[in-house]
């Protein structure tokens, strides 16, 4: 961000703490550089600041290796230099964000090594010409009704829940709605269906948005067998599994306790 003094722009650390029903920002440190060195040095020199070093009993975190590293990642300096083991408490965003991304991986059509997804590209590119009148449901294709249809109604009623209530971006709302338009239902703001949005590795919600959206529009898609094959079994996981770990994963500091 900018420096409060001129237009240099610098790395920044905000540093929280929470407990016993507290929340505080302890400070927005400048930070030299953006390595685990850096913003453990940061962090610890906080702590001690504020005469709290021995109260430190977990970390949240995102999963990027400056923090994760084993060797020079923030978490792992700043219990050498607090000299305890303290208990990782990842975003669990970040977390279902390398599951979903480990599943998508396993598909024979993830080729792409750019930033963008060639698959994805091309979808995004035929979007106007497609009949969004005419899409496929679970119960279209008999492998995915096998896995759906003893669950279909539990996962319907937990996305309408979703559904009812707000939801922090469009995203999230689109992935819900998806689901149960995959599932065979009708969500409350009817059947619609979002043109194709950014589709680069760093968006959290792309490929499982994308997976849902290319398989239930694949009878107008020119795809192979093996490419079929892969986004109906990734369509079938976000529903199935992602979906329900996703959306109650909304708080950094509670989805570990839900895990317990």
């Amino acid at each position: 961000m900018e420096d409060l003094t001129s237009h240099e722009h610098v790395e920044r650390l905000p540093i929280l703490i929470s407990g016993a029903g507290v929340e505080q920002l302890l400070a927005v440190p400048k930070l030299a550089s953006g390595t685990g060195e850096a913003q453990a040095s940061a962090v610890v020199q906080c702590l001690e600041t504020w005469g709290i070093k021995d109260k430190i009993t977990a970390f949240c975190f995102d999963t990027t290796s400056s923090n994760t590293g084993h060797r020079s990642g923030a978490c792992s300096l700043i219990e050498q230099k607090l000299n305890k083991d303290i208990l990782h408490l990842a975003c669990r965003h970040h977390v279902m964000e390398l599951v979903v991304g480990a599943a998508f991986e396993q598909t024979s059509f993830a080729t792409s090594k750019g930033p963008e997804i060639r698959l994805f590209k091309r979808f995004k590119d035929q979007w106007e010409y497609l009949d969004r009148g005419s899409f496929q449901t679970a119960s279209s294709d008999s492998s995915v009704e096998t896995q759906v249809g003893t669950c279909r109604s539990d996962i319907l009623k937990f996305a309408h829940t979703q559904l009812e209530a707000v939801q922090p971006r469009d995203d999230y709302r689109e992935f819900l709605e998806l689901s149960v338009i995959f599932l065979g239902d009708v969500p409350d703001r009817g059947i619609r269906f979002q043109a194709p949005g950014a589709m680069h590795r760093a968006r959290w919600m792309a490929k499982v948005i994308y997976a849902i959206k290319m398989w239930l529009f694949c009878g107008q898609l020119k795809m192979t067998v093996t490419e079929k094959r892969g986004f109906r079994d990734l369509a079938t996981y976000a529903v199935l599994v992602h979906l329900r770990a996703w959306m109650t994963a909304s708080c950094a500091v509670e989805a570990p306790l839900n895990d317990f």
